[in-house]
């Protein structure tokens, strides 16, 4: 489950399964030159009530990437399909630098803003393996 930028004791609603499917297409497309063969592409998103978040990872069986980026969810001023797409931007803008810079580029783990012309976008790295955090967990609660 990806954590709120802004704090919040609420579980995000559930990212439309559609949306996954396209922002997964949409980068599978623009960077399969890139892509090794090993490399797994994994998209998550969540909607909380004061932000919106999509998280890309690119995992292989040694190395894992991830960028997340999060702005505020702004519904009077935005669609819901605004903010995907603002976000999607984002991304694409920070994986265009990676692969360009042979996978040497990193924002870091803590957010990071960026001043788009109309929105603020919050960003962040890390190279945590959360699908073997995942199964640690559970294997650390059934012993």
């Amino acid at each position: 489950m990806l954590k709120p930028r802004i704090k919040t004791h609420l579980k995000p609603a559930s990212f439309p399964k559609d949306y996954i499917q396209l922002i997964y297409e949409t980068f599978q497309e623009n960077y399969k030159k890139y892509l090794e063969s090993n490399e797994q592409v994994i998209i998550e998103g969540a909607v909380y009530p004061k932000e919106m978040l999509i998280r890309l990872t690119l995992m292989s069986s040694i190395k894992t990437l991830s960028c997340t980026a999060s702005m505020d969810l702004n519904t009077k001023k935005n669609t819901l399909d605004n903010h995907v797409h603002v976000l999607i931007d984002s991304l694409g803008s920070f994986f265009d630098e990676y692969f360009l810079e042979d996978r040497d580029v990193t924002i870091g783990e803590a957010w990071k803003s960026y001043d788009l012309s109309t929105e603020t976008v919050y960003m962040k790295t890390s190279t945590t393996n959360e699908v073997l955090e995942k199964e640690t967990d559970k294997l650390l609660k059934t012993t």
